[in-house]
């Protein structure tokens, strides 16, 4: 929230401050201190100012890190005493998991509040102690709530195979996909990998012994949109059972291209890419044979009519 003052009068008067937030968040600075120390008035703030951001963040570039709002965070206002306050801190984490971010020191060291502030959230755990972020009990339990907790915890757990395999069952169980969550309002631009163009995921943050892990890449692809297949090791590029696990969600026909040849020029395994895949992404890496199979475009312009762009010249004519 920037700072922008109307006036130098602070207001009292709840419902006022409250109606004017709905429409602009600087209306905020002209609360009055004990507004600012009511929980109860601060959580309703709270709702109201992630309602519009919630909106703002619906009509942002989920793949463009430059995207992300850098705002202050609403909650660094609210008074002193409540940054030390349990049961405000939970429930504001309950509503937005980096809440925890604005806590006293001495509360993110606090195991017992750390472990609750993680079930309600698993990105919590972000600003947690450094000794938190190591004890594999909190950790199990963050990423079991969010899988995308493996990038904030410490880095040995990155090579626990059950901590990874629970971390990619839960990737995107917990955000809406492809937005991921709030989270990357503030840390977006931290865990995006430009080189793979794929929204942040569990598996990008395992070990590489683990990225070679069969049963780990497979729950990971199947919990991601096909999109943590971006993150594999390379042998799997010929495993068709993966890779058609990549390919199935709705409209992800485009991770074809990192099929090998063979699986490429796989017609059942191409036809099913294209299955609800509205652009026809899939026939942009398919091999070119496929392309120029009457039958095989016949099938694919059933499935989807933009097919037709990838076909050979001959059959267009």
């Amino acid at each position: 929230m920037r700072s922008h003052k109307y006036n130098n009068t602070k207001i009292t008067n709840r419902k006022k401050i409250l109606d004017s937030l709905k429409v602009d968040s600087w209306a905020f600075e002209n609360a009055d201190n004990t507004l600012k120390a009511d929980p109860e008035f601060m959580l309703e703030a709270f709702k109201i100012d992630m309602s519009r951001e919630q909106h703002d963040y619906d009509y942002r570039d989920p793949y463009d890190p430059s995207s992300a709002d850098r705002k202050e965070f609403f909650l660094e206002y609210a008074d002193k005493t409540l940054k030390s306050n349990r049961k405000f801190l939970l429930e504001a984490t309950r509503l937005w998991g980096i809440s925890i971010m604005c806590a006293d020191k001495s509360l993110k060291a606090d195991r017992e509040f750390i472990m609750e502030a993680v079930k309600l959230s698993g990105t919590a755990i972000e600003y947690a102690d450094d000794n938190l972020k190591a004890d594999r009990e909190i950790v199990l339990e963050a990423v079991k709530c969010d899988g995308l907790a493996l990038a904030f915890v410490d880095d040995s757990f990155r090579a626990d195979r059950e901590v990874v395999l629970e971390a990619v069952k839960q990737d995107y169980s917990n955000q809406y996909y492809p937005n991921s969550s709030f989270l990357s309002m503030i840390a977006f631009d931290q865990l995006f990998d430009s080189s793979v163009n794929q929204p942040p995921c569990a598996l990008q943050f395992a070990d590489d012994t683990l990225k070679a892990d069969r049963e780990v890449v497979l729950e990971a692809v199947k919990n991601t949109y096909g999109s943590a297949f971006f993150f594999a090791a390379n042998i799997f590029s010929a495993d068709r059972e993966i890779i058609l696990a990549a390919v199935k969600p709705k409209n992800c026909g485009s991770t074809l291209q990192m099929a090998n040849d063979k699986l490429k020029a796989d017609p059942e395994l191409v036809l099913e890419a294209l299955r609800d895949d509205v652009y026809a992404n899939a026939l942009r890496f398919a091999d070119d044979s496929l392309k120029a199979d009457r039958e095989f475009m016949l099938k694919a312009v059933k499935l989807s009519g933009t097919a037709i762009e990838y076909a050979d010249d001959n059959l267009k004519a």
